[in-house]
């Protein structure tokens, strides 16, 4: 007779022997089915993160024309830079740029490599026609890279290269090998779990099989999920990134009858001295902060981005943005806050685009405003909008600008002087000095092709202040000569915000031994109002000193007599346009008027600038104005030429 113990083992034995059996080939079906889903989201993580790189170390860099025709040496240097980056970091394996018929453009191993010639590859067609290709594959495991035997297990992704919005045909191929060891082993991880759990018990099969299959398809979409947030968002902070910042722009524009928007990039330009001081968290922490008051201040209607590490986005559905809006950006994010028990705050920088105006796509417009913040950066100025002559990188101003810093020591810059005649006695008192530069190969060039390149950096003091030293230099050679003449020269917007401009002026006169008063400073209105409150404490620290202020070009600026009054002014200058339209136009002739007569009732002197024809002198002769310069007498000329000029018409008036 069989124990019941030996029974009970036996019919466990069977049962257990029974159940097992169909629990392995579920198991092997299972895993099976695990393991093709595992795969197959391994590719799908692979090509996710091979649009971040795309995203990340491409497309910003990007000029988005035919990569076949090469890259710029910029493209090349930033793109290659971005690249090596990635392989540095092992975040990929190998990475190439390559053109539509197979060429490699780019070799981030070797970025200063030149582009190699076609290459007949499949994934390159067929990711041209538009398709993502993707194989778990080898390094140097295909047919292109084959003879240096098989690497690390990677998934080979082609991304075609499609300007975001645009709609065109790819320009290229982005190919780039991610290592799948990573991938793998979270993959590895997750299938243990699952047969660990499958083998927990027979008699919970089907309530274990059920959580497995829910918790694996839960965790797939989860990290795909994670995956597609951090391709679109910047993780540190959890603001919307480039990418998801310029998806928002082109859901906008995307619209039936879209409304115009402009974008401000706002650029926080003490954060990187908060992070070197306070650390990382707390620079997060700011910036999430400056968001968050962004947001409210604006609403929530107006999306805020995190685009670079020290640059906020701000989208705005209008067509330009007013100065009050601005001001509230200026404040809000300006404001002193306090992080954790640390008092923190940012200087900022803001540059502003518009949709369509700056651009076709909308990642032009957030390009745009992007060279309008650097240009703000570079002119030390809190706002600047975009316009057509802002342009990033340029050869041409780069060879330029250093040429020009030895063109100041080398005695390359010349001063020519150009008379101005005053009305009442015909006679010349003073003269303005204009500057010029005898370049070695393009001759003689005028300001407007080499000031705007010295104001954008700090080259412009050293230029303004050999004016200024020369200008005097002349003054003291003239007064030797008989010809006690004042001149004056002209500042910068830059030089004006300078807070040391007094005291360099005021060296520069004891040294030449030169009467304050014989120099006369002449400014523009657009220079005054880019910061009226320091232009007009340096302008009255100069006034104070003895120096003479002029505002030249006077009716061009819109917010002209809120300041006028305000100003340590000597003199204004009537913009060579309304001179020029007096002799067609009434409505010019009455603007010249009026300024005359509101300089005379503020007791300034007031010249007539752009002089060419005796009808030009008789009508401000008529109206009261005081001094006329222009063509009419002269052009501006060499020392000895306007001394010459002067003593053979006997015009000097002698104090």
């Amino acid at each position: 007779m069989q124990s019941p113990r030996g029974g009970t083992s036996r019919l466990l034995f069977i049962y257990g022997l029974v159940t097992l059996l169909p629990v392995i080939g579920l198991g092997v079906v299972l895993g099976r089915i695990d393991t093709q889903e595992s795969d197959s989201h391994g590719l799908s993580e692979a090509v996710a993160k091979a649009r971040t790189m795309s995203a990340a170390a491409i497309e910003p860099d990007l000029a988005w024309t035919d990569l076949r025709l090469g890259l710029s040496s910029t493209e090349r240097l930033e793109i290659g830079t971005a690249m090596h980056a990635l392989l540095t970091s092992k975040v990929a394996l190998r990475a190439h740029l390559r053109g539509a018929d197979g060429s490699v453009v780019l070799d981030a191993a070797h970025p200063d490599a030149p582009p190699t010639g076609p290459q007949d590859d499949d994934e390159v067609g067929d990711a041209m026609s538009g398709a993502t290709v993707r194989h778990l594959n080898h390094l140097n495991g295909d047919v292109v890279h084959s003879g240096r035997g098989m690497g690390p297990r990677a998934v080979e992704v082609y991304l075609p290269l499609v300007q975001p919005g645009a709609g065109h045909r790819p320009i290229g191929v982005f190919e780039v090998y991610v290592p799948y060891k990573p991938i793998a082993d979270e993959l590895s991880a997750s299938r243990n779990r699952t047969l660990t759990a499958l083998s927990l018990g027979l008699l919970g099969l089907w309530i274990i099989l059920g959580a497995i299959s829910w918790s694996s398809t839960r965790r797939i979409r989860q990290i795909a999920a994670d995956n597609e947030w951090l391709a679109r968002h910047d993780e540190p902070s959890g603001l919307p990134n480039l990418v998801g910042f310029r998806e928002t722009l082109d859901d906008r524009a995307a619209v039936d009858d879209p409304a115009p928007f402009t974008v401000a990039v706002v650029e926080l330009d003490s954060l990187r001295t908060i992070v070197d001081t306070f650390g990382g968290e707390v620079g997060n922490a700011f910036v999430r902060d400056a968001a968050g008051r962004l947001t409210e201040a604006l609403g929530p209607d107006r999306p805020v981005a995190r685009i670079g590490s020290d640059q906020l986005a701000i989208a705005v559905a209008t067509a330009s943005l007013d100065d009050p809006m601005i001001n509230t950006v200026l404040q809000t994010v300006g404001a002193e806050v306090e992080i954790g028990g640390v008092p923190v705050s940012s200087e900022v920088t803001v540059g502003v685009a518009s949709w369509p105006i700056d651009g076709a796509e909308p990642a032009g417009v957030v390009r745009a405003a992007e060279l309008a913040v650097h240009a703000a950066r570079e002119a030390r100025l809190p706002v600047v909008r975009f316009h057509g002559g802002l342009e990033r990188f340029d050869p041409e101003r780069i060879t330029l600008l250093s040429e020009l810093r030895r063109a100041v020591t080398n005695d390359e810059l010349r001063l020519l002087y150009q008379p101005k005649i005053d009305l009442a006695s015909g006679r010349v008192q003073s003269v303005e000095a204009l500057i010029r530069w005898q370049h070695p190969t393009r001759g003689l060039l005028v300001p407007d092709e080499f000031i705007p390149v010295a104001e954008s950096t700090s080259l412009i003091w050293p230029l303004t202040a050999w004016v200024i030293d020369q200008a005097l230099f002349q003054i003291g050679e003239w007064t030797d000569d008989g010809m006690p003449l004042s001149v004056a020269v002209n500042v910068s917007p830059r030089s004006l915000r300078d807070d040391s401009l007094p005291d360099e002026v005021s060296r520069m006169l004891d040294r030449r031994g030169v009467m304050p008063e014989r120099l006369e400073i002449e400014i523009t209105e657009t220079s005054v109002l880019a910061d009226p409150g320091r232009a007009a404490a340096v302008l009255r620290r100069l006034h104070e000193g003895g120096v003479r202020i002029s505002l030249d070009d006077f009716g061009q600026g819109a917010t002209s007599l809120a300041y006028l009054g305000r100003l340590p002014l000597d003199e204004i200058k009537v913009d060579r346009a309304f001179v020029d339209a007096m002799t067609t136009s009434q409505e010019d002739r009455t603007i010249v008027r009026s300024v005359i007569e509101l300089g005379h009732q503020l007791g300034l002197t007031v010249v007539g600038e752009g002089v060419e024809t005796a009808e030009h002198l008789e009508l401000l002769k008529q109206y009261g104005c005081d001094i006329a310069q222009g063509y009419l007498f002269s052009r501006p000329v060499e020392p000895d030429a306007l001394i010459a000029w002067i003593r053979n018409r006997q015009l000097v008036t002698r104090p």
